[in-house]
């Protein structure tokens, strides 16, 4: 049985994926979060970094119908999502296909000076980006696991990780897309 605080973090994090609100997650709601995430950093879907992006999205979106769409119909709707998340938590293969590509493309996209870190102010859009604007300091403390001033790739991926898998309400990860 999956955690209470669990599926409040994959409920999050569905209502963010599906971006048109129609209670599916389909190809047309991944895009507009591709195109929404490139313009929040200022990043044209033609730059070679957007196409980098975007090319890592797609594996995400393509790990994800094959993980996640039990149906098959080509969207996932909440309870395939609920189900395929708490199932990822048990496969560390499919976790890693499913969740490294696009942990690894949001952190490119925060990376706005290309220095491979992610500074408080450039998390702090992301923050805002996606409705977290008054967790986003908060989040950073807790993200930047050895409290160095910055975020790595690595960070990031944990946390991601640690966001779907774990448990445990305090954990880092948790703070990923804000408190839950």
């Amino acid at each position: 049985m999956t955690s209470e605080i669990l599926v409040r973090r994959y409920d999050k994090a569905f209502s963010l994926w599906d971006s048109n609100g129609k209670g599916y997650i389909e190809e047309a709601d991944f895009k507009r979060l591709l195109n929404q995430f490139l313009a929040m950093f200022g990043e044209s879907p033609t730059s070679e970094r957007g196409a980098d992006v975007a090319r890592q999205w797609d594996d995400h979106w393509q790990a994800l119908l094959a993980t996640v769409d039990h149906e098959a119909d080509g969207r996932i709707s909440r309870q395939e999502w609920r189900e395929g998340m708490a199932r990822l938590a048990g496969d560390e293969v499919s976790r890693n296909r499913v969740l490294t590509s696009v942990a690894t493309a949001v952190f490119r996209l925060m990376d706005t000076d290309g220095d491979d870190k992610v500074g408080p102010a450039e998390w702090r859009s992301f923050q805002e980006g996606i409705g977290n604007r008054g967790a986003a300091e908060a989040s950073f403390r807790q993200m930047d696991t050895n409290h160095n001033g910055y975020l790595t790739v690595q960070e990031l991926v944990n946390a991601a990780h640690e966001y779907f898998t774990s448990p445990d309400p305090h954990a880092r990860g948790g703070w990923l897309f804000g408190d839950v």
